[in-house]
């Protein structure tokens, strides 16, 4: 499950959750959530965090990225 909210013609926020079921019985729970600034058509700045709940250890990702798309 997931949204994209648009506010405003510059700002942009996802959101996305899902729950695996695997054919074992196990579970995996993901998470990502992010917030993007577009200064242009061709020049956007975000910012993210990721988890992913794992066996032995759950992983947890921030990313600050610039991104420049032609």
């Amino acid at each position: 499950m997931g949204a994209t909210l648009h506010q405003g013609k510059y700002f942009q926020t996802n959101l996305e959750v899902n729950q695996r079921i695997y054919s074992t019985g196990d579970t995996q729970f993901l998470f990502s959530a992010s917030q993007r600034y577009h200064s242009s058509q061709n020049t956007s700045l975000a910012i993210s965090y990721d988890y992913v709940q794992k066996d032995e250890v759950d992983w947890k990702t921030f990313k600050l990225s610039l991104d420049y798309f032609f």
